[in-house]
């Protein structure tokens, strides 16, 4: 992520908890609203870590390699609570991966990506009504 894109905290609507959660998130150059992945993936394993201690549902997620190779990696991400099943794909290409960074590990893209879509799905999250997207699926 650019040194000049400045985080900030904002309320996402959430489906799932019937209400608002704060995420980290950016403006990117192009003017669009965007998610970090790594704060989406610490929101998440807070989650994991409270339910523990019992303090939160037993939500969990996994990963299953559909294809895996530099030109195409596919990658699904399966979170679950008990009978509540959602599975979502995530996708690189040689011509999606923004970074070089990114160029270079295209099947760990997928998988953020696979990850990012899922938890969007489970969780049910929007931004002012509209669908979220995170800074591994969308360029910056």
């Amino acid at each position: 992520m650019s040194q000049d894109l400045k985080m900030s905290m904002a309320s996402v609507a959430s489906g799932f908890y019937g209400g608002s959660i704060s995420l980290p998130v950016f403006l990117s150059s192009k003017g669009n609203v965007v998610l970090s992945h790594s704060g989406l993936k610490a929101f998440v394993l807070s989650i994991m870590r409270r339910q523990i201690t019992g303090n939160a549902p037993g939500i969990s997620y996994r990963y299953q390699t559909v294809k895996a190779d530099t030109e195409h990696s596919v990658v699904n991400c399966c979170f679950s609570m008990g009978n509540y099943i959602v599975t979502e794909s995530g996708e690189a290409t040689s011509h999606t991966l923004y970074t070089r960074i990114a160029q270079n590990y295209p099947y760990l893209e997928a998988q953020k990506r696979a990850f990012d879509r899922a938890a969007f799905s489970f969780f049910q999250l929007q931004l002012d009504g509209k669908r979220v997207h995170t800074d591994s699926e969308i360029e910056l």
